[in-house]
């Protein structure tokens, strides 16, 4: 889908503040995006990021196990 910006304690990230395209995924307790963004979101609501890396790398570290757990349920 298309997403316009992220606000974090409804404030602007700039991340994605010219709109960007977004995958929502409700059966996944996953949060992938920019480490900024994703560290400014969890200390928002008092998270710990388990893995916290770049989305390429965990795409390309872990992308085959979530493709198969998704095509599993």
């Amino acid at each position: 889908f298309n997403m316009g910006d992220v606000l974090v304690g409804g404030k602007t990230t700039g991340f994605c503040s010219g709109g960007c395209k977004a995958i929502a995924d409700s059966g996944m307790s996953l949060l992938a995006g920019p480490t900024t963004i994703i560290t400014e979101i969890n200390h928002a609501i008092g998270a710990t990021g388990i893995v916290s890396q770049e989305c390429k790398s965990v795409v390309a570290e872990y992308g085959e196990m979530i493709i198969a757990l998704l095509a599993s349920e």
